[in-house]
């Protein structure tokens, strides 16, 4: 039994001298290698943490989550011949769309628009001769309308259309005694003077 159990620490023993051995490198003057964290962190994601011993690169640097609308990538940090622990953070920028105005028989505002995602926007205004404007869809008919003055949450180049109705005209024709003396036309909603 006392030599099973000289045995087995004498194992115990040569194990931990090898794992000791295996974990610590030494450096060119014989001591122990230091070893660093690089610590990724992006808000709402859990931190990802990469070790790295001193004066080695990190080369094995993870992709950092996407985000809908944004560019996502980690801040410019020199990831060469490290000598410390490092944090490294991901810069979230709001990408920009072209907006493109079909104004679908009148005249638009503008042609086209730039705008930045998750920010609000003021559309072009469009007009057209005997129609009123109803609004900017993302398809000529049948689409839904895209407010003005809201925030942008559309994550692509679009072409907008202008949707009109017609504005009814009536005559208005003016006889006495079988003669006709005026010919008036109005747009629904306005009175003759």
């Amino acid at each position: 039994m006392k030599k099973k159990l000289i045995l087995a620490l004498s194992l115990l023993t040569v194990a931990t001298a090898f794992a000791a051995v295996g974990c610590n490198k030494n450096n060119e003057e014989g001591g122990a290698t230091k070893t660093y964290t690089v610590t990724f962190k992006q808000d709402g994601e859990k931190d990802v943490v990469k070790r790295v011993n001193e004066g080695e690169d990190l080369t094995d640097v993870p992709t950092p989550k996407e985000k809908e609308g944004y560019t996502v990538a980690w801040e410019s940090i020199n990831l060469k011949n490290i000598t410390g622990n490092l944090e490294v953070n991901a810069v979230v920028t709001a990408n920009s769309y072209t907006i493109t105005y079909n104004a679908n028989g009148g005249v638009a505002s503008m042609a086209t628009q730039t705008v930045v995602y998750d920010s609000t926007v003021t559309l072009a205004t469009a007009t057209y001769t005997g129609y009123d404007f109803i609004g900017w869809t993302l398809a000529e008919e049948g689409g839904n309308y895209v407010q003005d003055n809201n925030v942008w949450k559309i994550a692509s180049d679009v072409t907008l259309v202008a949707n009109w109705t017609a504005i009814e005209t009536y005559t208005v024709t003016f006889r006495q005694n079988g003669e006709t003396l005026k010919v008036v036309t109005l747009t629904e909603g306005t009175s003759l003077a």
